[in-house]
C-alpha cells in the first residue's frame, strides 16, 4: 500500500507539474496572441495603405514628374489648376505633391536654414533638389532669398557654396575649380547664359572610364562628378534664349499673392504667438520621431519572432520584448493622433492673423503696380518686409487683441506704407 501510495502521489506531482506548464503555455500563447493581434490590425491596416499606394505610384510618379519638368517655373495659382486637371485626368482623388517628393524632416530642415515657409517656396526646394543631378536650376528669385537659403543648405564649413557673376574677371578660374574638384558653383545675376558654359550645361564629356573631362574656354577640364552648379537672377523678365532654357530647370521664386500671404503669415504668428510656431515645429518633429520609433520597433519584433529558435511560447524575453512592443506602439499611436487634432487646432489659431497677411499681400502688389506709371517708382519685397515687421513691432500696444489687434495692425501698415512711398514719389 505504502508502494502504490508513493506511486500514485509521484503520479499525481507530476501530473501537477505538466499541468502548472500547460498553464504557463496557454497563459504564454494567451499574451502572444494579444501582444500581435493589435500588432495583426495595425499591420492588415498598413498593407491595405501600401497596397493602395503601390496601385498609384504609377500615377503619382507621373504627376511628380510633370510636376518637376513642366511646373517647376510656374507660379501658384498655374501649379495647383493643371496638377488639379491632371490629377482628375488620372483618375486620383488625392494626390500631395510634398509628402509623395520629400519628408516633414526635411522641409523643417528648408525652414530651420532660411527658406520661406510658403507652399511655393517649399515646392520650388523640391524642384531644386530633385533637378539639380541632372538639370541645372536656374533660380527666378527677386528678394535674393533661395539662394541664402542655397548657401546654408549646400555649404558645409568644410566645403562653402561658391559664389560667383558670369561678370567677375575670376569667373572662369572659378569655374574650372569646381568643375575639377567636385564643388557647388552658384552663379548669380544671370541675365543670359555664357558661352562658356554651354559645354558643362549639356555635359559634353570625353573620355573613358571613370576618367572624364569637359571644354571650358580653350582647356580640358578634369570633371569630378560632385559638380553642381545653380543660375540665378532677380531680374522676373530676364528672357534666356531657347538653347539655354532647354538645359536649364527654371524654378520661379517671383512673388505671388497667396506665396507672400503664406509668408507674412508666418512673420504675424513668429511676432504675435511665437509659441505657436515652436509648437508647431515641435509637433512635427516629435511626429516624425514616432513614426521612425515605431518603424524602428517593427523591425526589431519581426527580426525577434524571425531568430526565435525552438517552442516560441517558452521563449520568454520574446514574449517580454512583444509585451513592450505592444505598450510602445500604443502610446505612439495615441501620441500621433494628439498630434493631429492638436496640429489642427494651432492652425486654427494661426488663422486669426490671415486678415493682416492678405491685407498686407495685396497692399504690396498694389504699390508695385506704381512702376506701370514710371519705372522709378520701384519698392522691393525687402523693405516691404521691413515696414511690416515695424508695423507688427509698433503697433503692439496700438489695439487689444482679437479684431481690435487687426484692425490696428491693418491701419499702422497702411499709413507706414503711405508715407513710405509717398515720400519717394514726392521726390
Amino acid at each position: 500500500m505504502k508502494e502504490r501510495l508513493n506511486k500514485f502521489t509521484k503520479e499525481a506531482a507530476e501530473v501537477e507539474i505538466k499541468l502548472n506548464k500547460t498553464k504557463e503555455t496557454i497563459s504564454a500563447a494567451d499574451s502572444l496572441v494579444e501582444g500581435l493581434e493589435g500588432e495583426f490590425e495595425r499591420w492588415n491596416k498598413e498593407v491595405e495603405a501600401m497596397e493602395g499606394d503601390l496601385a498609384k505610384i504609377p500615377q503619382s510618379a507621373l504627376l511628380g514628374a510633370a510636376f518637376l519638368v513642366f511646373l517647376s517655373g510656374a507660379t501658384e495659382d498655374v501649379r495647383r489648376r493643371h496638377l488639379d486637371s491632371w490629377r482628375q485626368a488620372l483618375g486620383l482623388r488625392r494626390f500631395d505633391l510634398l509628402r509623395f517628393l520629400s519628408s516633414e524632416r526635411q522641409v523643417l530642415q528648408w525652414r530651420s536654414e532660411g527658406l520661406p515657409a510658403d507652399t511655393q517656396s517649399v515646392e520650388n526646394a523640391v524642384c531644386i533638389m530633385h533637378s539639380a543631378a541632372h538639370a541645372a536650376p536656374f533660380l527666378v528669385d527677386p528678394s535674393s532669398r533661395a539662394g541664402g537659403w542655397l548657401r546654408a543648405n549646400l555649404g558645409t564649413e568644410e566645403s562653402p557654396l561658391e559664389v560667383t557673376t558670369q561678370e567677375d574677371e575670376r569667373f572662369v578660374l572659378t569655374l574650372e575649380l569646381a568643375v575639377r574638384f567636385g564643388k557647388t558653383l552658384l552663379v548669380q545675376e544671370v541675365t543670359d547664359v555664357s558661352p562658356i558654359l554651354y559645354p558643362v550645361l549639356r555635359k559634353d564629356l570625353v573620355g573613358s572610364g571613370p576618367y572624364k573631362s569637359v571644354q571650358i574656354g580653350e582647356k580640358q577640364v578634369d570633371y569630378n562628378p560632385g559638380f553642381r552648379l545653380y543660375l540665378a537672377t532677380r531680374d522676373v523678365t530676364a528672357e534666356l534664349p531657347p538653347s539655354a532654357r532647354a538645359l536649364l530647370a527654371t524654378v520661379n521664386f517671383a512673388t505671388t499673392p497667396a506665396g507672400l500671404t503664406g509668408q507674412l503669415l508666418t512673420a504675424a504668428l513668429a511676432h504675435e504667438k511665437p509659441e505657436l510656431e515652436k509648437r508647431k515645429s515641435e509637433l512635427l518633429k516629435k511626429e516624425e520621431e514616432d513614426k521612425i520609433q515605431i518603424s524602428r520597433l517593427e523591425d526589431f519584433l519581426l527580426e525577434q519572432l524571425a531568430g526565435s529558435t525552438g517552442n516560441i511560447l517558452e521563449n520568454r524575453e520574446l514574449l517580454a520584448s512583444l509585451n513592450e512592443t505592444k505598450h510602445k506602439s500604443a502610446a505612439i499611436e495615441e501620441s500621433l493622433r494628439e498630434s493631429t487634432v492638436l496640429q489642427e487646432k494651432l492652425v486654427e489659431e494661426g488663422n486669426v492673423y490671415l486678415p493682416v497677411a492678405k491685407f498686407a499681400s495685396a497692399l504690396f502688389f498694389l504699390v508695385t503696380d506704381l512702376r506701370k506709371l514710371n519705372n522709378m517708382y520701384r519698392f522691393s519685397l525687402d523693405a516691404f518686409l521691413r515696414l511690416f515687421q515695424s508695423t507688427l513691432a509698433e503697433a503692439e500696444h496700438a489695439g487689444s487683441s482679437g479684431d481690435k489687434r487687426i484692425e490696428a495692425l491693418k491701419n499702422k501698415l497702411l499709413r507706414k506704407v503711405y508715407d513710405y512711398v509717398s515720400r519717394y514719389i514726392s521726390l
